[in-house]
């Protein structure tokens, strides 16, 4: 059996709005997909599937005050949706890199500016609920996309809600 290579990320770039952050890009929690599970009761105790997920998450921190944040969190406009895409570049020990690539719509919820400190990088944290998640690797077609105001989500080619768009279809 051959040994896998552990991934190491070599750099990130997340674009806000088509401005790219190379080198101030701190750190980038991707949204969890979790599945709401219920209880089974009985001699045999477990969970269920509903197919029902939680909503999307995102969180980053980027070391500049990048204007375009405050300008979408508070714009006139609250239906438009800030575009985010993060671009990373992975290398694994004993192959060679391969390019990840995150294509994010969503709501603004918190701007933080955080603690400044003379001679220290400022920091910047964000917390988002997406409605469009794309996640795609080696230029391949995306492992998932997840389309909220669409009613999509496929995750490695398979629909997994084409049952719920077809109950409420007339």
């Amino acid at each position: 059996m051959k040994r896998i290579g552990k991934e190491t990320l070599k750099e990130a770039n997340i674009f806000i709005d088509g401005r790219g952050h190379l080198g101030v890009t701190k750190s980038f929690a991707l949204p969890a997909i979790t599945e709401v599970m219920t209880d089974d009761e009985g001699v045999l105790k477990g969970k269920s599937d509903t197919g029902i997920y939680e909503a999307l998450e995102l969180t980053f921190k980027i070391e500049v005050l990048d204007s375009k944040l405050y300008a979408e969190f508070f714009g006139a406009n609250k239906l438009v949706q800030i575009p985010l895409v993060l671009k990373e570049s992975i290398h694994q020990t004993g192959g060679s890199g391969k390019p990840l690539e995150v294509i994010l719509k969503g709501k603004c919820e918190s701007i933080t500016l955080n603690e400044d400190t003379s001679g220290a990088v400022r920091e910047v944290s964000v917390k988002m609920w997406c409605d469009t998640y794309i996640l795609s690797q080696n230029n391949e077609p995306p492992m998932i996309t997840y389309d909220r105001n669409n009613y999509i989500f496929y995750a490695f080619g398979v629909d997994l809600l084409a049952q719920t768009r077809s109950d409420l279809s007339m």
